[in-house]
């Protein structure tokens, strides 16, 4: 029902368009930059401009998507490259 369009295979920065494919009963799509709020559409194409920032740093994308009644029926999360958490070293 949802997947994203733009991925990074590594530590982006600055402002950049994020895209996400989706598929019906998708009405919604919401964008949380580390568990942010940083965009919402409610048509297609669902892209929005989400601003990272000027130094290269780990983020966590997340796309939840909902149904016409508000319902979340899908969600993508797209990692860039967060850090290991210490119990991985």
């Amino acid at each position: 029902m949802i997947a994203f369009a733009s991925l990074f295979l590594g530590l982006v920065a600055g402002v950049l368009p994020i895209s996400v494919i989706v598929s019906a009963p998708v009405t919604r799509v919401e964008f949380l930059l580390d568990g942010r709020p940083v965009g919402r559409v409610w048509k297609k194409p669902c892209s929005v401009a989400i601003v990272l920032g000027e130094q290269l740093e780990p983020h966590g994308l997340v796309a939840p998507a909902f149904d016409e009644k508000g319902r979340e029926i899908g969600r993508f999360t797209q990692l860039q490259i967060l850090p290991l958490p210490p119990a991985a070293l």
